[in-house]
């Protein structure tokens, strides 16, 4: 039944081809503005379908032409309230069921303009219904905008209650999942009341663009987590918490009533609030005195809306508009579910308050400035959350809000629904602080990723064929006896700790297959197996399964509980465990980066002990006929032992019952149940130790014991299993140099404004013993490759990815490590990278062993690793190795260099075949080789250091090692991007910078038209003449015309202006003479500056600096840009890149492709950031790190004034700069001051260049000696001069006669 509307619909409501004004309210009298009576009709009708349940369901029964008529009813009604007392909530609650229904109709159909109509008009509705009453005159449902809380000094909230009758409201999720809608709070709120609709709040935008971050699509990595993901455990809010939080926020974002009156200071008791009233600031809004709090903890939550009010942080943002009222309102309404929920909501709000900031102030604001805010306010939040978590165990949240998760298995697992809050949480839970994976639970598979099997490396771009197959030959071949390469024991076995095959067969033990010049029959050999394509058969020896995994927190959660159980025998209290302390910097390789279910060093040691047959025993303890104990497997009793068991059987036994679950992994008390009933009988510790954590699982709930997709993983399918160097299969897929892999890189961040969204990349790296030497290639296997590109990530992985030589060729092969049972999955380190210490936190490792690192990347940027180079190779002395490159020859001993760090003429020689780069810059890799030896030398002692305590002198180093062999591929890469440029038609072949000779040194400080001498002549002239002179001044080319005009005018020179005068047409014939006078001109503008009382300071001080600089020197003029073919767009497509949204700016992909513009300063900037490969444009990051640093400040910078966003020079300036060169002197110059870096000479050199390249080669550095004499220097008593030097200042200075021309 249709409720009967008193006006008749206006046709013209909707219109297809009026775009985003489809929706139109008239306001004019002859289309009908309801009366008073009309509008009760009106309402009265809405009203009784509202009750009756007719007007939602005829809504969403497709009746389009009704829909209409209905929003226009009700935009009417919206017209009418603005000037009457409002229609009620419920009829509110209609037009936004109806205004819902429409946009998800049009959505649907495709049709966004016309969705983005209604998006607006509902925007419209929410703001003009902001204030409604309900009609029999209750408190209002909806909450206040931001703007009648200012102006009514009343605070609006969610209902208490839910409104009767049935829900009108679509979802809100459905909504922002679709839209960028701002939704009103009091929908959010509301619909959150309704248990059977799944409304949850906003998700952070990390988390909504989890999809296009970096992960593996078919393997390991799965949806990245939030950026909180790492501030602690899995800590869960129940409603009555969630109000107290949301009471906090309204409350610490309270604005005291202009004018004065008294502040309010609300204390939470246990039952009650009490406001004390104190002068200075307005009164609390009606609803928040004399609430009634439930939570025993109200103490704590006294001291955290404290810490709120009190931080600066939030201050700062509330001056921005942050009002946190979807945030709050969902608070109140109970709608998070863990504390992680709610820093998101957080952090949402606050971004896009500071995005508005930005966008509508103009606001010159940096960036990073806005995200400390944001961070330090969710620090504040975080840290005060868990004290009152830490002192009240909450549980998870109720299964029964969430159905399927846990109801449908209750009868199978033992897992009951019970209320919120009902059951603490175990101690050890409670105390575990592993990194855990936050944001939306994925409990589907990944999509299988199709890709194109291939035999051979695919070379795609046929001007690369020759080049890269160059790269891919050996001269390595075999000749081993034979007596060692027929069978397994002979083989040996691989080490991870150094790397290399432990093998009787010579072939073997150098990376070598054997061949026709080996003693082995060919047929029995069994190193063979690549030449002979002896590979692993999909379908026969191995599966691609749904792969399943779970995070360090989930393990760590398992590992608890069954130690709790003694299944496996007495061992420590799982709480009292230590846990890693998640605050301190990541070591980003041989330790823990942030955490990992390894315990301690003893309990580390027997894990370790138990990996070659952990696995093994693990496997025993599920098909054991013997149905003895875990104690006849022939393991030792104590705790480390007791620690190990249960590691083997989480990895042994849980995880192959969990992979069979197929596309139900997500469910662990399936592969639970699996394991009791097979090993009750057989196996009973087993038994115990699934049962314990099903225990658990019951009663905590699924929250704690997440598992989560990898993509498509390999299983070994083979009855009896894989033995140890079994060979798996060749790792295979497009091939690609460096220079052009990076292009890629960059292309697909330009297109979809991310990096790359997979991981199935791999690098090979040439053997440093080959004869041709160390090189790299890049192999990218996401859309062709073979089984091997299909395998997951492990830190404790069951085989090697290495380099073989094989029939005169190089190939990536996968070998097996050690025994791997039918049902495990085969993993290998990825050993990833990252230079991005959000990448790397982002990246949760779900490898779900033992000795997890926590993320399956490594951190280059670890502080660790960047104390030895601030401290050896900061900017200045990559600028001295260039500069030393230029001016200095190739020694024996740098050949020698070369030779021991493997840099041949693979790397070394140009793209056409015999020809070797140029001189200078075999010279630059030998001298950073050369600070490779010394940095492994020195790092060692660095990470031994660490604050966890997680380095041996063995780890450390082998750290060391790892971390010079990133170093030598960076180095490798830098020079196959910097060959390509050189390698460009007419490019020149000289080095990237050179040093400038005498004549150019003394014609940059002084003879030249733009010299700093006539450059602060100029500006002097200026400053200290009248306006007149000024002006004629400002038109002198050279110093003759400063000259003759000075002579002509000399009566009107100022007194202080004769005497700089006679320095700066001073005639100079050498540089030392030019220093001189420069440092003339210095001293005399002190007396002038004490004298004039201020003014030449920062201008005395600059030309101190030039003054000091001996080393001068410019970038080769004589190259040239160079745009790159382009990348083929098919290889962009084959990335799946059209899942991903353009980045803004990015243009159409309808092109040929995208090429890469190379500027003339690319070699310098490429060369000076040689140890990080993920900038695209390192001319920019060159520009930036060399202002002050090696760029001097302008001279007429000097003379300013400040104003337009910039600092004056003050005396806390000066402070401050000075003692950032003692403390820094390789960082560049902070901005906002009155210097500016143009230098349109394009030369560059300072005394801090100078102090580095003295130190480098072994003398005693200057700068100290410069910095005194900026310290000790006559400056005005403003800049803490002393007074009385003034007038002897002046009395020295006096005109006796216009200077000589």
């Amino acid at each position: 039944m249709r409720p009967t509307f008193r006006l008749p619909p206006i046709s013209t409501v909707w219109s297809g081809d009026q775009g985003s004004e489809a929706v139109a309210v008239s306001s004019s009298p002859e289309q009908g503005i309801l009366s008073q009576g009309e509008g009760r009709a009106v309402v009265t009708d809405l009203l009784q379908a509202a009750r009756e349940g007719d007007l939602l369901s005829c809504l969403e029964a497709g009746d389009e032409v009704y829909r209409r008529e209905v929003i226009y009813m009700l935009s009417k009604i919206l017209e009418s309230s603005k000037s009457s007392s409002g229609p009620g909530s419920a009829v509110v609650d209609a037009f936004r069921a109806a205004c819902a229904s429409e946009i998800r109709l049009q959505f649907e159909r495709g049709e966004r303009e016309r969705a983005q109509a209604l998006s607006d008009l509902l925007d419209a509705g929410n703001a003009a219904f902001s204030g409604a009453a309900e009609g029999d005159g209750g408190r209002s449902s909806l909450m206040l905008a931001q703007g009648d809380l200012a102006s009514e000094g009343t605070t609006g909230r969610a209902p208490d209650r839910a409104p009767s009758g049935p829900s009108l409201f679509l979802p809100a999720s459905a909504l922002q999942d679709h839209l960028s809608i701002c939704i009103d709070p009091g929908v959010v709120a509301a619909c959150a009341a309704h248990k059977q609709r799944d409304c949850k709040p906003r998700r952070a935008r990390a988390a909504a663009s989890a999809a296009a971050r970096k992960r593996k699509a078919g393997g390991d990595g799965g949806d990245s987590p939030d950026p909180l993901s790492l501030s602690g455990s899995l800590a869960v809010l129940d409603a009555a918490s969630q109000r107290e939080v949301g009471r906090v926020l309204r409350l610490a974002l309270q604005q005291p009533r202009a004018g004065g009156g008294e502040e309010v200071v609300v204390k939470f008791e246990a039952g009650e609030i009490n406001t004390q009233k104190q002068e200075g600031a307005g009164e609390l809004g009606d609803g928040d005195a004399g609430q009634q709090p439930t939570h025993p903890h109200s103490k704590l939550f006294q001291v955290l809306l404290e810490e709120v009010r009190g931080s600066q942080a939030l201050v700062q943002l509330q001056g921005m508009g942050l009002q946190l009222e979807n945030t709050i309102s969902s608070l109140e309404a109970g709608s998070f579910e863990d504390v992680g929920d709610v820093l998101a909501a957080v952090a949402d709000e606050v971004h896009a308050c500071t995005e508005r900031y930005i966008t509508l102030q103009g606001a010159a604001m940096r960036r990073g400035r806005l995200a400390s805010l944001q961070d330090a306010l969710l620090s504040v939040l975080s840290s005060g959350l868990e004290g009152v978590l830490a002192a009240d165990g909450l549980r998870g949240p109720d299964t029964a809000r969430k159905p399927g998760r846990m109801a449908d298995r209750a009868s199978s697992s033992g897992a009951s629904s019970r209320t919120p809050g009902s059951l603490r949480l175990p101690p050890s839970i409670l105390a575990n602080k592993e990194p855990f994976r936050h944001g939306e639970w994925r409990k589907e598979p990944f999509p299988a990723r199709p890709y194109t099997r291939l035999s051979e490396y695919d070379i795609l771009e046929p001007g690369m064929v020759e080049q890269i197959r160059r790269k891919l030959l050996t001269t390595k071949r075999g000749g081993c006896d034979g007596q060692n390469c027929t069978t397994t024991q002979g083989l040996g076995s691989y080490s991870l700790e150094h790397d290399c095959f432990r093998s009787g067969c010579a072939c073997l033990a150098a990376n070598t297959e054997c061949d026709d010049a080996c003693g082995c029959p060919a047929q029995e050999c069994l190193n063979r197996a690549i030449s002979q394509r002896q590979t692993l058969q999909l379908g026969v020896d191995v599966d691609e399964r749904d792969a399943w995994g779970m995070d360090c927190y989930t393990r760590r959660n398992i590992q608890d509980a069954v130690l709790d159980s003694k299944a496996f025998g007495q061992a420590k209290s799982p709480a009292q465990l230590p846990h890693p302390d998640l605050s301190q910097d990541g070591a980003g390789g041989g330790g823990k980066p942030f955490g990992s279910s390894s315990t301690t060093k003893a309990a580390a040691a027997a894990v370790v002990a138990a990996t070659a047959g952990g696995h093994a025993a693990g496997l025993a303890l599920a098909t054991s006929p013997a149905g003895g104990e875990i104690e006849a497997e022939g393991v030792g009793s104590d705790a480390a032992g007791v620690l190990s068991r249960v590691h083997a059987w989480i990895e042994g036994v849980l995880l192959p019952a969990i992979t069979k679950q197929g596309q139900h992994g997500w469910d662990i008390a399936l592969a639970l149940n699996h394991i009791r009933e097979r090993d009750q009988k057989a196996v009973p510790a087993s038994a115990r130790a699934a049962k314990a954590v099903l225990d658990r699982l019951a009663k905590v709930g699924y929250n704690y014991f997440r598992l989560h997709p990898k993509g498509m993983g390999l299983v070994c399918k083979r009855p009896a299993g894989l033995s140890p160097l079994t060979f798996v299969e060749e790792y295979l897929g497009e091939i690609h140099t460096p220079w052009r892999w990076f292009e890629i890189q960059d292309a697909v961040k330009k297109i979809t404004g991310d990096e790359l969204p997979d991981f199935y990349n791999i690098v090979l790296e040439r053997p440093k013993d080959e004869e041709q030497g160390y090189d790299v290639l890049f192999i990218d296997a996401a859309s062709k490759g073979t089984i091997a590109s299909r395998m997951s990530h492990s830190c404790t992985p069951n085989c090697q990815a290495t380099v073989m030589a094989c029939d005169g060729r190089l190939t990536i092969a996968m070998h097996t490590l050690r025994q791997i049972a039918e049902g495990e999955e085969l993993t290998f380190d990825y050993s990833s990278v990252t230079e991005s210490e959000k990448e790397f936190r982002d990246a949760i490792c779900l490898c779900s062993t033992a000795t997890c690192r926590g993320s399956y990347l490594y951190y280059t940027g670890s502080r660790a690793f960047q104390t030895v180079m601030a401290a050896k190779h900061n900017f200045l002395h990559r600028q001295v190795c260039l500069l030393r490159a230029a001016s200095q020859p190739l020694t024996p001993d740098d050949a020698a260099r070369l030779r021991r760090h493997g840099l041949g003429s693979s790397a070394l020689g140009c793209a056409v075949q015999g020809q070797r780069v140029p001189a200078w810059l075999e010279k630059w890799a030998a001298l950073v080789c050369e600070y490779l030896e010394q940095e492994q030398a020195s790092l060692c002692s660095e990470l031994l250091k660490h604050p966890l305590g997680i380095y041996t002198e063995a780890t450390a180093s082998a750290e060391a090692r790892g971390v010079t062999a990133n170093r030598l591929q960076n180095i490798v890469i830098t020079l196959d991007k910097v060959k390509m440029v050189l390698a460009a038609p007419g490019q020149s072949q000289s080095p990237a910078i050179y040093l400038l000779s005498d004549a150019e040194v003394l014609d940059h400080l002084w003879h030249g038209p733009r010299s700093v001498g006539f450059r602060a002549l100029q500006g002097l002239t200026q400053v200290l003449s009248s306006p007149s002179l000024s002006r004629h001044f400002s038109a002198t080319q050279t110093r003759e015309d400063v000259a003759r005009l000075a002579a002509r005018h000399g009566a009107e020179l100022a007194p202080e202006l004769v005497c700089l005068l006679g320095i700066l047409l001073r005639d100079v014939a050498g540089v030392d003479e030019a220093r001189a006078a420069l440092s003339d001109l210095v001293r005399e503008l002190r007396r002038v500056d004490v004298g004039l009382g201020g003014g030449l300071t920062a201008l005395a001080d600059v030309l101190t600096l030039y003054a000091r600089t001996r080393t001068w020197f410019a970038p080769e003029r004589g190259y040239v840009s160079v745009v790159s073919s382009p990348v083929p767009l098919h290889q962009l497509h084959d990335l799946h890149l059209g899942q991903f949204p353009c980045a803004p700016g990015a243009g159409t992909r309808a092109g040929a492709g995208v090429s890469k513009l190379y500027r003339p300063t690319y070699p310098w900037g490429q060369l000076s950031g040689w140890y990080k490969q993920t900038v695209a444009d390192p001319t920019a990051s060159l520009s930036a790190e060399r202002r002050g640093s090696i760029s001097l400040p302008d001279v007429e910078s000097c003379f300013s004034k400040g104003g337009t966003g910039r600092t004056p020079y003050s005396a806390k300036e000066r402070r401050d700069l000075l003692e950032a060169l003692a403390r820094r002197p390789d960082a560049q110059w902070r901005s906002g001051t009155i210097f500016s870096f143009r230098n349109e000479a394009r030369v560059y050199g300072s005394p801090m260049l100078d102090d580095a390249w003295d130190r480098v080669e072994g003398r005693a550095g200057g700068l100290e000696a410069v910095l005194q004499e900026l310290r000790d220097a006559d400056v005005p008593p403003t800049f803490g001069g002393s007074a009385g030097s003034k007038a002897g200042a002046r009395s020295r200075c006096v005109r006796t006669g216009p200077p000589e021309s």
